[in-house]
């Protein structure tokens, strides 16, 4: 595409010479050989369409790097809403295992109605979410201040979940092999034993297993409203269309086919 219009450039800018010359000697009236008249006629007409090609070839040249810049702006768009996506699941299982009120998902301080409790960490891996210059750039570029604080702010969710996750599961193993020291009475898949409550690592369990859910309340919500919205800017840009959809109601995950021995 370069070396085209390099061509075509030259040759307008030669045939814009050769104008030049025929004017110079019509100016000053100088006498011409018939041949000569024909070679500066044929480099101007050879300049007019030179002139066109080069035209053409830029305009051609603006439109491919319009193109290109579509192709790369959904690119951006689509692994921006790649992420969110990501970090959305993850924190909406979380937010689902933790309604789960089955004993194999749930420890209870107590007998009793009401007794207070915590939840047994979600296993699997956590994917912690990061955005590149060109992705933040791109979303001041194109949606503005709000849109890039926002992203500034997910971000932040995100490295607080994924430090929670982890301390989530680090304290359940560390009270449960304490809790193990001790011997406990069997009923069913139900171990009851005791611990101490001024234990240091149920502490540790109890204020992180809020911490969790006090992210989730706060954060859940709106990490899954900007996942919208950039679906639905990435659908405007883009011609492949993409639906996503979020069911906030509790899993059904009791164990009733669970077997007692």
């Amino acid at each position: 595409m370069l070396a085209k219009g390099n061509f075509a450039l030259g040759f307008a800018t030669g045939g814009l010479a050769a104008l030049s010359l025929l004017l110079f000697i019509d100016f000053f009236d100088l006498p011409l050989t018939a041949g000569a008249t024909s070679t500066i006629l044929g480099a101007i007409v050879g300049a007019v369409i030179a002139f066109a090609g080069s035209v053409m070839t830029i305009a051609d040249a603006n439109r491919q790097r319009e193109a290109d810049q579509k192709i790369n702006e959904v690119a951006v768009a689509h692994s921006i809403i790649t992420k969110l996506v990501d970090l959305n699941d993850e924190m909406q299982k979380n937010m689902r295992h933790f309604m789960i009120h089955d004993t194999s998902c749930r420890v209870f301080l107590g007998k009793e109605p009401g007794a207070p409790s915590f939840t047994k960490p979600l296993e699997g891996l956590s994917r912690h979410i990061d955005f590149n210059i060109d992705e933040r750039t791109f979303v001041l570029r194109s949606k503005g201040a709000e849109f890039f604080n926002n992203i500034s702010d997910i971000k932040g969710i995100s490295d607080s979940f994924f430090f929670l996750i982890g301390r989530h599961k680090e304290a359940y193993y560390n009270l449960l092999e304490e809790f193990s020291e001790r011997k406990g009475d069997r009923e069913g898949y139900k171990i009851a034993g005791t611990i101490d409550k001024n234990s240091q690592k149920l502490m540790a369990m109890m204020d992180v297993d809020g911490a969790l859910r006090s992210l989730l309340d706060r954060s859940a919500g709106f990490v899954h409203a900007f996942l919208v919205e950039m679906i639905e800017y990435g659908n405007d840009i883009s011609d492949v269309k993409i639906g996503y959809e979020v069911t906030d109601t509790p899993p059904s995950a009791e164990n009733h086919k669970r077997q007692l021995y």
